[in-house]
């Protein structure tokens, strides 16, 4: 199974760096993402925690509402819907998770967008990883047991 997870936006201590890699390897940004986000993040720290033994079943592709790069953790520019719904056609995934608010307004966007109809797979909400709230343990577990669940109903029979 193909899952996209899309997050609210890249951060970096140097943002420069990060965007030409990016224009230096246009066709490897989900990698460049997922390498970036695993390199002992908070966020990608808790996705390991909550979602390792899935990721190693069923690949996991990373990407960003906004295609921005902050140089601070705390940074939240605005979603790009264009952004996400070519990522979604690119990627034709079997199922999305968007991680935060940010993620679920573009979803939002993409689904009420009038000109051009995509069918969107299923859509797990799940609160951002690196929130400082309580409670985000139990919101991730409720995404990976509907990860779970989708899985099943869509192996054969």
């Amino acid at each position: 199974m193909k899952i996209l997870c899309i997050l609210q936006n890249q951060w970096a201590n140097n943002p420069d760096q990060v965007l030409a890699l990016h224009a230096r390897y246009p066709g490897k940004r989900n990698e460049i993402i997922s390498r970036l986000l695993f390199r002992g993040s908070l966020t990608g720290k808790r996705i390991e925690a909550v979602f390792g033994d899935l990721m190693e079943q069923h690949a996991f592709i990373f990407d960003e509402a906004s295609t921005v790069v902050t140089s601070s953790a705390k940074g939240n520019p605005p979603y790009n819907a264009n952004h996400v719904r070519e990522t979604i056609r690119r990627v034709r995934p079997d199922a999305i998770i968007a991680f935060g608010t940010s993620s679920r307004r573009a979803i939002s966007d993409v689904r009420q967008a009038k000109r051009d109809k995509l069918d969107l797979p299923p859509v797990i909400e799940c609160v951002h990883p690196a929130i400082q709230k309580p409670g985000w343990m139990a919101e991730m577990l409720d995404a990976k047991k509907a990860i779970q669940q989708l899985s099943k109903q869509l192996q054969p029979v």
